[in-house]
């Protein structure tokens, strides 16, 4: 009795260790980035850092919405910090957070905030025309482009009531003014993604994905382009932060964005804000550490030694980036489920 095997199944593990990192264990997931405590760090300070960007948690207009009372879902939530934040705020509203990697509170939290580990792609386990307001940011590294043509945004949709709000928050990882040491990092980012299969570029993509689905109304991108780094020019109390820089594509590789103006020509700025040169530095470290963390990987294909890509890495975030004057586009996207569609 004691030799024979128990037909009980063990439990899936919710992470998988490589390396010392720790990482998601989802079979089917692409996401690339760990999950372990530097990584969620990172995380918390990115979400402060892009909120300011934009200087909301939100661009959609749902705030009317939310002070009346409504049911909100923020898909791939991982710390939970943006439903922890604006459930504290809004307390007429009830707020899901869904996460494939359960790295979000279990007990601490907001009595209106809730956290489920799901993984999108196996379905969201909540009923058609659930939510007036469907929110998700920074998964342009979880998923390939069939994955969210085919999958995640149709499930978005169907869990979207009618006249409720979808609304996305990414990142273009390619610079814009970028030097050399930049360029050259930028590009062993772009070729880790696609080594999982994952576009690189595709936040520039969702406007033309989303345009087909007849049901969405109100299409609209909301773009910034804040500047990366210290900086060392004139600094003036008040200046609107510059956006007048379009994305540009990498030509070696096939992104679906040929529609993008690769010749734009990019205006190195002058004089500086106080607020730009604050949010820069930190944006500049949230960066920084991105690249750092996974600077194992990514010295791997740019075909170094993980100490020399550490030392240009540090060479182009302390002095490079202050002199092209690089940048970064961030955008939104937004739109809402006509009110006359039923799923």
């Amino acid at each position: 009795m004691g030799n024979s095997k128990s037909s009980i199944k063990k439990k899936p593990q919710d992470f998988r260790y490589i390396n010392g990192r720790r990482y998601h264990n989802e079979e089917t997931a692409s996401y690339l980035l760990s999950s372990d405590i530097e990584e969620i760090d990172r995380q918390q300070l990115q979400h402060y850092c892009f909120k300011h960007i934009f200087k909301c948690n939100m661009s959609a207009p749902v705030e009317n919405m939310l002070i009346e009372g409504s049911r909100v879902l923020d898909v791939g939530c991982g710390t939970g910090i943006w439903v922890l934040e604006l459930s504290s705020k809004y307390e007429n509203s009830e707020f899901f957070g869904v996460d494939m990697s359960p790295v979000f509170p279990s007990q601490i939290k907001p009595f209106n905030s809730n956290f489920i580990k799901a993984n999108v792609l196996d379905g969201l386990p909540f009923p058609s025309n659930e939510f007036d307001y469907v929110h998700l940011s920074f998964l342009n590294a979880s998923f390939t482009d069939d994955q969210w043509q085919n999958i995640v945004i149709p499930e978005l949709i169907r869990v979207l009531k009618p006249n409720g709000w979808l609304e996305f928050y990414e990142v273009d990882i390619i610079q814009l003014n970028g030097g050399p040491l930049i360029e050259r990092i930028s590009k062993s980012l772009q070729k880790l993604c696609h080594s999982a299969s994952i576009n690189p570029r595709l936040p520039n993509l969702f406007k033309q994905w989303l345009t087909p689905h007849e049901c969405l109304k109100d299409i609209e991108e909301i773009v910034a382009y804040p500047f990366l780094g210290k900086w060392n020019g004139k600094i003036v109390d008040e200046l609107e932060i510059n956006n007048d820089y379009p994305g540009k594509c990498d030509d070696n590789y096939d992104t679906g964005c040929e529609n993008i103006d690769n010749d734009f020509p990019i205006k190195k700025s002058n004089v500086k804000s106080k607020y730009e040169v604050e949010l820069g530095i930190l944006l500049k470290e949230v960066i920084k550490m991105y690249y750092t963390l996974d600077a194992e990987n990514l010295s791997m294909c740019m075909g170094t030694s993980k100490e020399v890509f550490l030392e240009m890495l540090e060479e182009c975030f302390e002095q490079e980036m202050s002199e092209y004057d690089t940048r970064m586009k961030f955008m939104r996207v937004v739109c809402r489920k006509d009110k006359t569609v039923k799923n």
